[in-house]
């Protein structure tokens, strides 16, 4: 009777033995998989990288992150929101530490400085009708909201504004027509950098050159050509190449010179790329070396500017949203979103993106940082 009666407590007991082993296995099995998944992503995230913050292929940029370190200042950008009734760029400011945009005036510009205390240093057409070539350079009195003419040598767009720390200059890229294309009805065009002083008229063209930025408090002058980085020394009046790239440049490429002047941001939008370069001087001579860059594959970069503080950089996010190829027909459709993102210089870390959600089909504009 006793064994009888202890039998079915015999096969209980049994029964949840088996399914303890089942359980254990199916974690176990379940922890293989997680693992082998990570190792898969790790090694996909350095062959074939993707674009999502976390997930991007990085090289180079593995500094660690000081925690206590956050961005502040104040962004100017140029954007066209739907929410408006703008039908061109205006003017706005990204308050970093109180995540606050604000429309600094109705009136649009393509790029923009902050020039002493209440006045801005911008590019903008007064022309009613918005012509292109009719974006030329002014002086924009923040309080009173009038326009001064700056000199400009300029017929046509100019663009890339850039003014020097210590206020002594501003430089700007600009387009000459060359000809027109036999196989495209287009204009073809060349580019220069014109070098402004404040003081007088003097003017300085750099020819094939554009993006101009300047380095060392402004006493020299970085700017992008088809074969790589030029340095335009001001007290000598001569350049001279630093950094050759291993692609051919475009106007398309852009960079930020941190104020420190220890780095460069350089962005090639065509390869989806941001590249950090280190910059020093050895015996008076200018050396770039390439610290390390980071690749997406459906995000796009453009218009890096440096904190003040030189230790983080934004730039335009540009990200292709639910790509539709129609097999058929070979057509294809998309949408995109645009956001402010901010990285650490030292490991290109996203401290901040900030989803512009509101934002038209044009591009959205970065023009400087300043710290307040």
């Amino acid at each position: 009777m006793n064994f009888q009666g202890s039998e079915p407590v015999v096969t209980e007991k049994k029964s949840y033995f088996k399914v303890l082993i089942i359980i254990l296995i199916v974690v176990m099995a379940g922890a293989l998989i997680v693992q082998g998944y990570t190792y898969y992503q790790n090694d996909r995230n350095i062959q074939s990288p993707v674009a999502q913050v976390g997930e991007i292929s990085t090289a180079g940029l593995d500094s660690p992150i000081n925690a206590t370190q956050t961005p502040t200042g104040k962004i100017y950008f140029s954007a066209v929101f739907a929410s408006t009734s703008q039908s061109e760029a205006m003017p706005y400011t990204y308050i970093v530490a109180q995540n606050r945009f604000d429309l600094l005036m109705e009136q649009n510009f393509t790029s923009m400085a902050p020039y002493a205390t209440t006045s801005l240093i911008g590019v903008t057409s007064l022309d009613q009708f918005g012509a292109t070539n009719s974006y030329q350079p002014y002086l924009v009195n923040l309080q009173t909201k009038e326009f001064s003419d700056l000199p400009n040598i300029s017929g046509h767009m100019v663009t890339d504004l850039s003014v020097s720390p210590n206020g002594t200059y501003y430089a700007y890229s600009y387009q000459t027509e060359v000809g027109v294309s036999a196989k495209e009805p287009q204009l073809l065009e060349h580019w220069h950098v014109a070098i402004h002083d404040f003081s007088s008229e003097n003017v300085i063209v750099l020819d094939g050159g554009n993006q101009p930025e300047w380095i060392h408090n402004g006493t020299q002058l970085l700017y992008v050509t088809e074969s790589g980085l030029m340095l335009y020394d001001i007290a000598s009046g001569t350049s001279q190449l630093i950094f050759e790239t291993y692609a051919p440049l475009n106007a398309a490429d852009d960079i930020a010179v941190a104020p420190d002047s220890s780095k460069v941001i350089f962005t090639k939008p065509n390869l989806n790329m941001i590249a950090v370069l280190d910059y020093k001087q050895e015996s008076g001579n200018p050396v770039v070396i390439e610290r390390g860059r980071l690749i997406s594959d459906d995000t796009t970069y453009y218009n890096p500017v440096v904190s003040p503080d030189s230790k983080f950089y934004v730039t335009n996010a540009e990200k292709m949203n639910n790509f539709k190829l129609n097999s058929e027909d070979m057509s294809y459709t998309y949408s995109n979103s645009y956001a402010l993102e901010i990285r650490q210089i030292d490991n290109a870390k996203v401290i901040t993106s900030v989803p512009l959600s509101e934002v038209a089909t044009s591009s959205v504009s970065i023009s400087s940082w300043a710290s307040q």
